[in-house]
């Protein structure tokens, strides 16, 4: 199930095309890097996995937050592709 929609704020935006928001260091990496037309709209909402890095999922790239990383260089693009071609076998 979507998460409930949360009012759009200054820090926070709510998607209705998808159900879902984007906020904090995402949602400024988004606008600062294309937004909509680059990295499309959100496709989950945040989420932390084992360690404390977060993750947020959009249309064209996943981001992740590392906040043990230097300032300004705390989220990265995911590496989607390598990750598929390892998961099948076809790069080491």
């Amino acid at each position: 199930p979507k998460p409930r929609p949360r009012p759009s704020t200054d820090t926070n935006v709510f998607f209705d095309a998808t159900g879902y928001s984007s906020s904090g260091p995402f949602l400024r990496f988004w606008r600062d890097f294309g937004g909509l037309r680059t990295l499309g709209y959100p496709l989950s909402e945040s989420f932390i996995l084992e360690s404390e890095d977060e993750y947020q999922w959009f249309e064209r790239a996943r981001l992740e937050f590392h906040p043990t990383f230097p300032e300004g260089r705390r989220i990265v693009l995911g590496t989607i592709g390598t990750e598929a071609l390892r998961k099948r076998g076809w790069i080491r």
